[in-house]
């Protein structure tokens, strides 16, 4: 893959440090991962995967090529939610980068979840198991190795995680809700009791736990909306956003649209009561699932100006092969995968007057 660097890097980097606001929106077809840029401030790395190719995390190539002392002034890292396609790789930056703190969804912050990583840890995912939990696990065995310890901060409904020492930055967790907590609870020990059966670990259907963001700039709102579902409960998901009258006031001007622009994260009262009319909004593909789909994009033009998406659905076709190669394959059970990862990348930058602009590597695309 080609990250957006040779030009743009003077731009947004300097000793290591960003000059200006950038957010960098990495996704592959299945995984994203965020990468935030605060002037004087240092970087803030939201989700993790993988570039297949290296086998490094994403964020810490780019911030190696940006600058040598980039990846020195992490100021934190932060989990979603404990999903494979969010999570992969961000033990690797708790251990490379000593002096990041580290977020995580307040949901995950009990006895059942913290017993659900410990008994999937001996167990690698080619054996049945999720390894988001095992991600997780390996993230607080890093943190605990640390001299000094680490402390783990929690983030949730209209908590601030980050306030930059100038006040023209600060960055807000909208979920999960109390509601949505007790929910969690419930869940990991059913997941527990399932695992000692099958060592094998289904998540719910309803992202309930992920942690939507607020950034607020100097001249703009960024509204990052992770895997958050609306559900039917008031209590939890987008409704307790919306019901929530102690979040951050204003409009949001940016949008990552939540869950892959599937329908079930879908909120009207979001788009009317949070995000401009004149919104620009980016999107990470789910391939396995075919999201966003078509309807899914005829919605969102009611509510957005623009949409951008990190992968190209079109690298998705099956590739042709001879029909004695494609019989070898399966002989061998094997999976040719391409030399080259395709890793989009959009990268938004604003500068000091309030100006900004959208850039896509090659395998990034505008849908309208």
């Amino acid at each position: 893959m080609t990250y957006l660097t040779e030009d743009l890097a003077p731009h947004i980097c300097h000793d290591g440090k960003p000059d200006r606001v950038c957010i960098s929106i990495f996704g592959p077809g299945i995984g994203e991962s965020i990468l935030v840029g605060l002037p004087d401030e240092g970087w803030i790395i939201i989700d993790s995967l993988k570039n297949p190719d290296t086998k490094r995390p994403v964020t810490l190539e780019y911030l190696e090529l940006l600058h040598k002392k980039a990846k020195d002034n992490l100021i934190s890292t932060l989990a979603t939610h404990w999903h494979d396609d969010h999570i992969r790789g961000m033990s690797d930056i708790i251990r490379e980068c000593e002096s990041t703190d580290f977020f995580m969804s307040a949901a995950l912050n009990n006895d059942e979840f913290k017993t659900l990583a410990y008994l999937t840890s001996e167990f690698t995912p080619s054996k049945g198991m999720t390894s988001g939990v095992k991600e997780m696990f390996d993230i607080l065995a890093a943190l605990k190795k640390r001299i000094p310890k680490t402390k783990i901060k929690l983030a949730s409904n209209s908590k601030c995680l980050f306030r930059s020492s100038c006040g023209l930055f600060e960055l807000t967790s909208l979920s999960p809700s109390d509601a949505s907590i007790l929910t969690a609870n419930s869940e990991f020990s059913s997941l527990i009791a399932a695992q000692k059966q099958t060592r094998k670990i289904v998540p719910s259907s309803k992202n309930l736990d992920s942690v939507a963001l607020w950034l607020k700039t100097k001249h703009h709102n960024i509204l990052l909306g992770a895997d958050l579902e609306n559900v039917a409960s008031p209590n939890t998901g987008w409704k307790a956003v919306i019901s929530d009258n102690t979040k951050p006031l204003g409009k949001a001007s940016f949008v990552k649209i939540p869950h892959h622009g599937s329908q079930n994260a879908h909120n009207d009262d979001v788009w009317k009561h949070m995000v401009s009319s004149k919104s620009h909004s980016f999107v990470t593909e789910y391939s396995s699932s075919k999201l966003p789909r078509e309807r899914d994009i005829e919605r969102l033009k009611k509510h957005t100006s623009s949409l951008y998406q990190t992968s190209l659905s079109s690298q998705k076709k099956k590739v042709k092969r001879d029909k004695n190669v494609e019989k070898t394959i399966k002989q061998l059970n094997k999976t040719v995968k391409s030399a080259e990862s395709k890793i989009g990348q959009i990268l938004v930058i604003f500068d000091n007057e309030g100006d900004w602009s959208i850039n896509l590597n090659e395998h990034a695309k505008q849908i309208f």
